[in-house]
């Protein structure tokens, strides 16, 4: 099959995971939480708990995202997340990396 690239207008791409790898910057960001919380959690791979977590929550997070749509909601739920992403950045001033390979398959 043959692709024709002038009749492409636009590509959508699922940023969070698939191109910039997001979700082990949640799963560090809460190893550091859980680590100092050592005295709590004993004996744990805590990295291991930590993607656990991130898993696990990914779905309920999702589907949050959909209601939000369904309520037409999703409009103002962007605006904030951004503005707060924005503040995030500048305090940690980290970038997110790109999944490997990324770059390549989005070249023309």
């Amino acid at each position: 099959m043959t692709i024709n690239f002038k009749n492409i207008k636009a590509l959508c791409f699922d940023v969070d995971g698939t191109l910039r790898d997001t979700d082990d910057q949640y799963v560090a960001k809460l190893e550091r939480t859980f680590r100092s919380l050592s005295r709590i959690i004993p004996n744990r791979d805590v990295h291991t708990f930590a993607r656990r977590i991130v898993m696990t929550l990914d779905t309920p997070i999702n589907a949050v995202y959909t209601m939000m749509d369904w309520l037409k909601l999703d409009g103002a739920m962007i605006n904030i997340l951004e503005k707060f992403q924005q503040v995030q950045l500048r305090k940690t001033k980290a970038s997110l990396p790109l999944v490997p390979g990324t770059l390549e398959s989005l070249e023309i």
